[in-house]
């Protein structure tokens, strides 16, 4: 984008959460007239001292000597600008002591989380909890001749009389997935003994900003094949993705995949970027349909659903997938922490 001046041309940049918090004095630094609103998605009420100074400090544009942020500027603008070592930093000195390397605005999702971070009171702050698109993949009306198929496809049960607990969410300890699947065995073992049949589905896909997702996995997996077998036939641990995704995922090589279509396929370059974009959507809307299916779940004869939702994380922000599961009027047993009790009216919309 640098390159072909596109920087040039762009007025605003939003950023979200801390994955890219160093980006904000460097964007600064070169392009002051980009306008940078950042957005934090986590429970940032309590934080560890050290971290959150850390990220108020990125958020401010505060930088110190010793970052490497701090470095790479000055070398950048060195080599640009042709001045010296101590005229660059006596310019950037000024720039961060004017507040000229932070972000122009900060928005959390409750008023709590905006306390727990110390920013300067020049970065004005907004509580804006988000919400789901009613229209996107995820949240369109679903033909069971779709949701059927889809338990199906995934190992579970497609019966509307097996009660599902559902749990969507990525492979993540903070999410509780061993302890959910330890309250599926006493619920399993309390069902069993009244006669009525229950299994347990947990699902996600590999999210690219989860680098220990596949270890979770695997140690979730081994740990239900450890239970006796009837308690192994139902709880299903599901990793949504077509194999085109799977590709994208596993081997996130743009570069490799263009040389593929270009030289296997016999596309131009401009048909070979379009066939990787294709691809990359088709693995996302496939995704989306599918946890539709799963959320909205098979209806009984009265009415009533066979699937609730389980979200029990140790923290969390503002939980989407509860929202997706309000939204289809299903079911949700949540644990009271962060955003979600702004979701979940207790003995309401949910437990």
């Amino acid at each position: 984008m640098e390159a072909e001046g596109i920087l040039d041309k762009v007025k605003v940049i939003w950023m979200d959460d801390s994955q890219v918090l160093g980006l904000i004095p460097l964007i600064k630094a070169f392009y002051p007239h980009i306008i940078i609103p950042w957005r934090l998605h986590v429970d940032s009420s309590t934080p560890q001292p050290q971290i959150a100074q850390f990220v108020a400090r990125m958020v401010s544009g505060n930088l110190l000597p010793d970052d490497r942020i701090y470095q790479y500027i000055v070398e950048r603008k060195m080599e640009q600008e042709k001045h010296s070592r101590v005229e660059v930093q006596t310019e950037l000195v000024r720039l961060i002591q004017d507040g000229r390397l932070g972000a122009d605005v900060a928005i959390f999702h409750r008023e709590r989380f905006a306390q727990g971070l110390q920013l300067p009171n020049r970065i004005p702050k907004f509580i804006m909890p988000p919400a789901i698109n009613p229209v996107a993949d995820k949240n369109i009306g679903l033909d069971e001749n779709f949701i059927q198929p889809t338990f199906e496809k995934y190992g579970p049960r497609a019966n509307p009389e097996i009660f599902t607990i559902l749990m969507v969410a990525r492979f993540d300890p903070n999410k509780s997935p061993f302890e959910v699947i330890e309250t599926f065995v006493r619920i399993y073992k309390w069902m069993k003994a009244r006669g009525r049949e229950v299994q347990l589905v947990i699902a996600s896909n590999q999210a690219p900003d989860n680098p220990t997702g596949i270890r979770m996995l695997e140690a979730l997996r081994a740990y239900r094949d450890a239970l006796p077998k009837e308690l192994q036939e139902r709880i299903f641990i599901l990793e949504l993705k077509d194999k085109t995704q799977e590709v994208v995922l596993n081997r996130w090589q743009k570069d490799g995949l263009l040389e593929t279509f270009i030289k296997k396929q016999g596309l131009s370059l401009e048909e070979a970027e379009r066939k990787l974009s294709e691809v990359l959507q088709e693995g996302v809307r496939m995704n989306a349909l599918e946890i539709n299916a799963l959320q909205t779940g098979l209806s009984r004869p009265d009415g009533t659903k066979n699937v609730i939702v389980i979200h029990p994380p140790y923290k969390a922000g503002f939980e989407l997938v509860i929202s997706e599961a309000l939204w289809k009027k299903t079911g949700v047993v949540a644990t009271s922490v962060g955003g979600i009790p702004l979701q979940v009216i207790h003995g309401k919309t949910g437990l």
